[in-house]
C-alpha cells in the first residue's frame, strides 16, 4: 500500500484512489492523459468499473511481477523492471506546472 512512503502533508500528496479513496484523486486520475502505475495490480477496488477507468490515459505499468501486469486493466505498455533502474534511465524531466495547478484546484474544490 505504500503507506508512509510519502508524507501526507506534502503539497504533492493526493490521497487514496478508488472506491475507498477521495473524489479529488479519482477525478485527477479520470482526467489524466498519462499514468505510470508502479507496483500496483489495478484491482477492482481501484478501478471500479474498468471501462470507465481513465478513458483518456495512456497507461504504463511498471512491476517486477508478471502476474500483476494486466490483471484487471489491460496494459499493452509495461516494463518488467526494477523501479530504480526505470526511473534513472527511462524518465526525462518535463514541466508539469499547468497540470499541478489543475490538481491544486481539484484538491480545493473537493475539500
Amino acid at each position: 500500500m505504500g503507506l508512509g512512503g510519502f508524507n501526507y502533508r506534502n503539497l504533492y500528496y493526493l490521497g487514496w484512489l478508488g472506491m475507498h479513496g477521495d473524489s479529488c484523486v479519482n477525478n485527477i486520475i479520470h482526467f489524466s492523459d498519462f499514468i505510470i502505475c508502479i507496483g500496483t495490480r489495478l484491482d477492482d477496488r481501484i478501478t471500479n468499473e474498468n471501462k470507465l477507468f481513465t478513458p483518456y490515459a495512456k497507461i504504463i505499468h511498471i512491476d517486477i511481477n508478471i502476474d500483476s501486469i494486466s490483471k484487471t486493466i489491460f496494459c499493452k505498455n509495461f516494463f518488467l523492471i526494477d523501479l530504480i533502474y526505470f526511473l534513472n534511465k527511462k524518465i526525462k524531466k518535463k514541466n508539469f506546472l499547468n497540470w499541478w495547478k489543475f490538481i491544486i484546484f481539484l484538491k480545493k474544490f473537493f475539500k
